[in-house]
């Protein structure tokens, strides 16, 4: 069981890590960026930052390391992972809404949405974390 939980954790960090190095070099070498860029990159960072402290802790626990952490750094994994988790699910529902936005119609009544979702991503994004941090902190 540890050896599955070991291979599941290393491929989804492996993965996300990776895409988030491409959009931060996309974010580096290019001038311009979209806006979906930035989504899928907290996406990405959120995605890892769920499974850094939970796959973690349970593949240890499977190979039988039993209370590695104190009570401050259980309480701070815990925390990042709740957090995390919100992040993650919101970012997919908006990444979903930008792409219906986007995808829509010219004609349609969304299309006088498409020119202001380029500025307000970067708002929204930032919202969407600074609410979820300080929810959870209360």
């Amino acid at each position: 069981m540890g050896t599955l939980f070991l291979s599941q954790t290393a491929v989804g960090l492996l993965g996300n890590v990776s895409l988030l190095s491409f959009y931060i070099l996309t974010s580096f070498t290019t001038h311009t960026q979209r806006p979906v860029d930035l989504i899928l990159t907290q996406l990405a960072l959120a995605n890892s930052l769920v499974l850094f402290p939970r796959g973690i802790s349970r593949t240890l626990d499977a190979f039988g390391f039993k209370y590695f952490l104190g009570e401050v750094e259980c309480q701070v994994s815990f925390y990042t992972h709740r957090v995390a988790q919100g992040v993650s699910l919101c970012s997919t529902c908006f990444l979903s809404g930008f792409q219906a936005i986007t995808l829509s119609l010219g004609n349609s009544r969304w299309a006088e949405l498409k020119s202001s979702l380029e500025t307000t991503a970067t708002h929204t994004v930032l919202l969407l974390v600074s609410s979820f941090v300080s929810f959870y902190s209360l």
